[in-house]
């Protein structure tokens, strides 16, 4: 067991010289723990772990150490054997952890293109035209709340497991750590065209209530990587800042200050509705100027941003837009997202776009009887 203990890795090669060095004892100690042997004296090693929880992937990481190969059937195990194979330095595990999550992701991503290319050789030949194979099936009719790690697509698995990643990859830290190489930062980016895949467009999520759930479990690098992505669709900027703002009302407790600003700098304002240019932006930099350590104050924008941005998105030439921005480079960082002028994917179809919708006649009814003089629905 020495032999192979020391082989595979550095910090337990460390800990059984520790023992054979120290005077008289032939019962180990290992992490500050109380030094144990068994009945015929023969010398334990005692790893120390922060909780009962991760006695099974400890164990499967050192049986790595034997076999070369790790236990893990689901995303969330290979990152629990993945973790203790960083901390135990084991040699090739974190490698081989990194391989079934992405053998994993690559297994959804052809299952999720066989389902769309079928999906549309069933409309040319005059079936359904659901949408539901769309983006990987992302209605699929369950919310990540509630249901075990095991039944969410492979890359909401992976992002439901953020608190495993390496330290250095949570909340978008870019890069992987020294110890980890740069493979995990790899999968991430692999990850990020399937979970644009999966939720399709604004639009679609915003108005599927299962996408919506889904969505607004999602941690922060997740929405992130939507919003910063051209191919995450929308009818309009604004449908983007609307559905930004229902994952805020949901999570803003969960957010810090430079999360909340990393967030909302990919709006892209300047290509947000008149509407919202000329309403919403400015009530929500208003709100900030207020309230900035409060939730009404979410989006980080000053009131005199807000103007300047409305006033370049209304630039009757790109040349006077150029100029303005020029002209603004002490002031505000035009080079963020904010001021990106590249229209995403559109989602509307060719045709005029059909919303069908109803309310069962009971709610109106209750709803009307509950009016006051002069209120509304």
């Amino acid at each position: 067991h020495q032999l192979v203990l020391s082989n595979a890795s550095e910090w337990l090669a460390s800990q059984l010289e520790r023992c054979s060095s120290s005077t008289g004892a032939s019962e180990l100690g290992c992490g500050g723990l109380p030094a144990a042997s068994t009945s015929d004296r023969r010398p334990v090693l005692r790893i120390p772990l922060p909780s009962e929880a991760e006695v099974p992937s400890a164990r499967s990481a050192i049986r790595f150490a034997y076999t070369g190969d790790v236990d893990a059937a689901s995303i969330r195990e290979a990152l629990q054997v993945r973790r203790q194979a960083v901390r135990l330095q084991i040699k090739g595990c974190t490698a081989a952890c990194d391989d079934i999550i992405q053998a994993k992701l690559s297994a959804a991503a052809a299952a999720t293109a066989g389902a769309v290319s079928g999906a549309s050789s069933s409309q040319q030949a005059g079936g359904s035209s659901s949408n539901a194979a769309a983006g990987g099936g992302g209605a699929g009719g369950n919310s990540s709340r509630g249901i075990s790690a095991q039944q969410l697509p492979a890359v909401l698995e992976l992002y439901a497991c953020e608190a495993l990643w390496p330290d250095s990859c949570k909340n978008n830290g870019g890069g992987a750590d020294a110890d980890d190489g740069p493979s995990f930062a790899a999968i991430l980016e692999a990850a990020k065209p399937q979970l644009v895949s999966y939720f399709g467009d604004a639009l679609r999520v915003l108005n599927t209530p299962p996408l919506r759930q889904q969505l607004l479990a999602l941690p922060a690098v997740a929405v992130e990587a939507l919003l910063e992505s051209d191919s995450f669709g929308t009818d309009s900027e604004s449908s983007v800042l609307l559905l930004l703002a229902a994952w805020m009302k949901v999570n803003y407790g969960k957010t810090d200050t430079a999360t909340r600003k990393r967030l909302c700098r990919q709006v892209r304002l300047v290509q947000l509705s008149r509407p919202y240019l000329g309403f919403i932006l400015p009530a929500l930099a208003r709100d900030h100027e207020l309230s900035p350590q409060l939730p009404a104050g979410w989006f980080p924008i000053s009131v005199t941003e807000a103007a300047f941005i409305a006033h370049v998105a209304g630039a009757p030439s790109e040349h006077e837009r150029t100029e303005l921005l020029k002209g603004a480079f002490d002031f505000y960082d035009v080079f963020q997202p904010s001021y990106n002028t590249t229209a995403r994917t559109q989602s509307l179809p060719p045709r005029d776009l059909t919303c069908c919708w109803h309310v069962p006649q009971r709610l109106l009814e209750r709803a009307l009887a509950g009016l006051h003089p002069g209120g509304t629905v």
